[in-house]
């Protein structure tokens, strides 16, 4: 009967040492999952080859106000796009690489990449996105006229604070 004692209490040592590594590793994923970003750069090292794990790192990088850094993340995401003939990327990777490079000052790479956007496939709000940024762009710019052209666009495709902020800009820089 006694040594019917000692399985027991291996077993139950066993169990609570399984607990309590299950349990530091919940912890740990939990600790993980409080951090968007942390999480979503951990989605890429988990896959590296994921256009879509590179653009959503690059997205919240953005959210954060940190569209330098989102910069290579959304390269990576688009060299994962390359073929033979050219690019096949999800609409997502390049309006956020255009709106990216509009943001960190590099309106020439940015208007060539909207060259190759399906614009008729993307949502109003994509839409507006891209028409706001670059309206904004060039009324810093002092392009006031083709920034109006823009920042109406956005307004027609979904209505939005900053496009119409900038649209007063516009109006009180050409008197009206």
């Amino acid at each position: 009967v006694q040594g019917a004692v000692v399985p027991r209490a291996v077993a139950g040592a066993a169990l609570a040492l399984c607990l309590l590594t299950l349990g530091g590793l919940t912890m740990a994923r939990n600790a993980l999952w409080q951090d968007t970003l942390a999480l979503l750069e951990r989605d890429t090292e988990l896959s590296p080859n994921s256009e879509r794990a590179w653009t959503s790192y690059a997205k919240e990088l953005m959210r954060r106000g940190r569209f330098k850094e989102a910069l290579p993340a959304l390269a990576a995401a688009l060299n994962l796009g390359r073929t033979e003939d050219g690019f096949e990327v999800t609409s997502e990777t390049l309006v956020n690489a255009i709106l990216a490079l509009y943001y960190t000052g590099q309106p020439q790479k940015a208007a060539m990449m909207e060259g190759w956007l399906p614009m008729e496939q993307l949502s109003a709000i994509e839409r507006s996105r891209l028409n706001e940024v670059k309206g904004l762009w060039l009324l810093r710019t002092g392009q006031t006229a083709e920034a109006r052209e823009h920042l109406e666009r956005a307004s027609a495709a979904f209505p939005n604070p900053m496009a119409e902020a900038g649209l007063a800009v516009a109006d009180y820089r050409e008197g009206n």
